[in-house]
């Protein structure tokens, strides 16, 4: 059985049932019966917009986690968190984790608070507090459950700048068993996003993401009601040290429960205390489907607190520019070596601090710092070699190398731009078109292979006149594939051909010498 988180909108992949609160990973076949009855759906699903009383009361803490390349915070959202002091947010460690157990780059990530809509138009706006991420502590056990579902999935977030006018959620003490059912089930839980309402695609379109904070009551289940095999568990999928039970089932096709989804991942799951303060015991992990015939498994802060409070500054007193393992920025970070289309990094080991175990090694896709950005490899070194396309710039990559401890947690990055040796040489077209063959209304036409030593050959440009008319482009063929077929003109016509070379990095060589045939 195949599961997947719960991420949103601007996660980059498909938007599909299965969620883990982030992105889906089942394909939905399309079925060739009657359509099914559509079902009702509404909030978080199922759920209400959260009033402004509401979010000054309850969810104020919350916050949600933007792309900041994205063009409004409405379109880059694409996890939920939570302020648990002035200078940490926690969230999912799936919203953070990309491969190889190494996170996104901090830069790529920006947190809103005080933000109950999300800006459509823009990323900031308002008293809203958006904030950078200075550093990214990702629980070190965090893996998938049996290859389905998380245990450990959670991952703290240092604000680049605190934020004093926002009072932090508690977490759910270690007395405080009886608030969250210890298992046992029988509490009531709220949760709260900007994740999908229409799991189903049932609604108008469009409205599958509110602008607006929506909220919801789920009950909380049993780990049995996770761990069974039938009646919405998920077997040894649950892991019942680390995952939590929650939601209401569907009651029929068109009657959907009451679930998180797709784009709350990392955001809360609150508890009521004795005194009727509201508690963080979980966070929105993963689940098969949304409000449907499964429930929603999110991570047991009870668990996760020794480790959430061994980051220091996460609950409470001064936050430091370290974490667990203290790492720092790395030095020197520069290219050592180039060719046309590799670039040589090198660094030296941070100065101070803890011993780094590996190093991250990102390329930046964008213009600005993006959750895009890709990582291009790991190593317990200080040199990477990377492949990079050609270029007529020098200085045309921009780099990030990071430092990371045994448990993944991350220094800050070291940014600074390399690249290939500029390529400023125009490829040669060897030798004048010829005709191999006529055609019906023209001629296949050949030339001699064009070699670029630099960046290389990326296509060859070819235009036909015909008689006096203009010069008109055809379809630009690759360098493995020489022969052009150049005709829709009359019998009798003449038609004339030139070719030139273009280079991965940009460059154009000259026209070749002009070719003339008369189409039989």
């Amino acid at each position: 059985m195949s599961r997947s988180y719960r991420l949103g909108r601007a996660a980059r992949l498909p938007l599909v049932v299965f969620v883990a609160l982030a992105a889906g990973v089942l394909s939905v076949q399309p079925s060739l019966a009657a359509p099914a009855p559509q079902p009702e759906v509404a909030a978080i699903v199922n759920g209400s917009t959260v009033a402004v009383d509401q979010y000054a009361a309850r969810w104020s803490f919350i916050g949600a986690l933007v792309a900041p390349d994205a063009t409004s915070q409405y379109d880059g959202q694409f996890c939920g968190a939570s302020l648990i002091s002035p200078s940490f947010v926690i969230t999912a460690a799936h919203c953070i984790q990309v491969r190889n157990g190494v996170q996104t780059n901090a830069a790529g990530i920006r947190v809103v608070l005080k933000q109950r809509t999300l800006d459509p138009k823009s990323l900031g706006s308002g008293e809203a507090r958006s904030r950078t991420i200075a550093d990214v502590f990702v629980h070190p056990s965090f893996a998938e459950n049996a290859g389905d579902g998380f245990h450990d999935d959670v991952a703290l977030l240092r604000l680049s700048e605190p934020v004093t006018d926002v009072t932090p959620v508690r977490l759910v003490g270690a007395t405080e068993a009886s608030a969250w059912g210890a298992g046992l089930g029988g509490p009531t839980a709220f949760v709260a996003g900007w994740g999908d309402t229409d799991p189903t695609g049932a609604g108008a379109p469009g409205q599958k993401f509110p602008t607006a904070l929506r909220q919801a009551t789920v009950p909380l289940r049993a780990d049995t009601a996770c761990s069974n095999t039938i009646g919405g568990g998920y077997g040894t999928a649950f892991e019942r040290a680390t995952n939590l039970c929650a939601g209401i089932l569907q009651t029929g096709p068109t009657k959907l429960g009451i679930d998180s989804c797709q784009g709350d991942s990392g955001g809360p799951l609150l508890v009521l205390a004795a005194d009727g303060s509201t508690r963080l015991a979980g966070l929105t992990s993963w689940g098969e489907g949304c409000a449907q015939k499964n429930f929603g498994a999110y991570s047991r802060i009870d668990a996760l607190r020794s480790w959430i409070e061994s980051v220091p500054g996460a609950t409470g007193g001064a936050a430091t520019t370290g974490g667990p393992g203290d790492l720092r920025v790395v030095e020197s970070a520069r290219a050592s070596s180039a060719t046309y289309t590799t670039v040589t990094l090198a660094w030296s080991p941070p100065i101070g601090g803890a011993t780094p175990e590996r190093y991250s090694v990102w390329k930046r896709t964008g213009k600005g710092a993006s959750s895009a950005d890709e990582l291009v490899g790991i190593t317990t070194g200080t040199s990477y070699k990377a492949k990079v396309d050609g270029s007529r710039f020098t200085n045309s990559v921009t780099w990030n190398v990071r430092a990371l401890d045994a448990g993944n947690s991350t220094g800050a990055s070291s940014i600074f731009k390399a690249g290939p040796l500029p390529d400023r040489g125009a490829p040669r077209v060897t030798g004048r078109p010829r005709v191999t063959r006529f055609v019906s209304g023209g001629a296949i036409v050949k030339w001699g292979a064009s070699a670029d030593p630099q960046s290389g050959l990326l296509a060859y440009i070819v235009q036909r006149r015909i008689g006096a008319g203009t010069w008109s482009p055809l379809p630009r063929t690759s360098p493995g594939e020489r022969p052009a077929r150049v005709t829709r003109a009359a019998t009798g016509r003449t038609i004339q051909v030139r070719v030139r070379a273009l280079d991965v990095a940009g460059n154009v060589g000259r026209w070749s010498a002009v070719t003339s045939f008369v189409v039989r």
